[in-house]
């Protein structure tokens, strides 16, 4: 499950941009036909902006991030609670952390 790559300004938490991919950072969960990628995103990561063929549901588990879309930038706020968003099929996004947080990518098993 491919979800992006860590961009530059990871350097300094020991992540090199087109080497440590982002699953090198992130944990997957997989099971009664889906995946569940765990990222835990220190402030100033980006997951830089792709796109998948099919909707994904996101969560924000904890901490703030911006996410930009196709169509729409928003900061999502999950420090007192979790935040949840859809990411609709085709639309490149991006997640870019203020503060540390917990980003959550749920999708169905065997999609890319």
């Amino acid at each position: 499950m491919g979800c992006g790559i860590v961009t530059n300004r990871a350097i300094e938490a020991g992540i090199t941009p087109g080497v440590n991919v982002l699953e090198d950072v992130s944990k997957n969960f997989e099971g009664a036909g889906v995946s569940v990628k765990v990222t835990p995103l220190k402030a100033g990561m980006e997951v830089i902006q792709h796109k998948h063929k099919y909707p994904h549901l996101s969560i924000l588990m904890s901490g703030v991030v911006v996410l930009k879309t196709d169509n729409w930038s928003r900061t999502i706020n999950a420090k007192k609670e979790p935040q949840e968003v859809v990411i609709e099929a085709d639309t490149y996004h991006a997640v870019i952390a203020l503060t540390n947080a917990v980003w959550l990518c749920v999708h169905s098993e065997g999609k890319e």
